[in-house]
């Protein structure tokens, strides 16, 4: 299983809906978010969780159905690659 002090990953069907999120990170981290996101990369939370804001069309529809943020747990074993 994964240990309890590993973080998790939060995913977030738009960028508008990890903003509460957003607004923990510097200016220039944010900056960089709205370029990147949605898109391929996981940012790291100062609580060092993982944000994703997927772009691809199924992960993204299926998200999209949900109002709120989703925690994911990663489906590599933990300690793997």
């Amino acid at each position: 299983g994964r240990p309890a002090d590993k973080p998790s990953a939060i995913m977030a069907f738009t960028r508008e809906a990890a903003e509460p999120l957003l607004m923990q990170l510097g200016s220039k981290t944010r900056a960089a978010a709205e370029q990147l996101l949605p898109g391929p990369v996981t940012l790291v939370l100062p609580s060092g969780a993982g944000l994703r804001v997927p772009q691809l069309a199924p992960a993204a529809a299926a998200l999209g159905r949900i109002t709120t943020l989703v925690v994911q747990s990663s489906a590599n074993p933990s300690g793997g690659p």
